[in-house]
């Protein structure tokens, strides 16, 4: 794929390695991209941005063993459409 993708997903991390690795490993994803603060990852059927949360932010986060859930999101996915206004109007 060349370019930015037209749908993916943007995942929040508080350790970028980790996070990478394991979707890497899970969904057979190559890195197509990486600098210090992002990981972009292709697989056959989606892209992935890993993208690192800042330092300061990343010491006031605290994940469990298990993890709890939280009402914030890490997670945001990303769409392309045709007109903007348009899709505006229509949500």
């Amino acid at each position: 794929m060349r370019g930015p993708a037209r749908t993916g997903v943007l995942i929040y991390a508080k350790n970028l390695a980790w996070v990478s690795a394991f979707y890497e490993r899970v969904l057979g994803a190559r890195v197509v991209h990486s600098d210090p603060q992002h990981r972009v990852l292709q697989s056959p059927d989606a892209q992935l941005i890993v993208h690192a949360v800042p330092q300061h932010v990343a010491d006031g986060i605290v994940i469990g063993a298990p993890p709890v859930p939280r009402e914030d999101q890490a997670i945001k996915p990303f769409f392309t459409v045709e007109n903007l206004a348009t899709a505006e109007a229509e949500v």
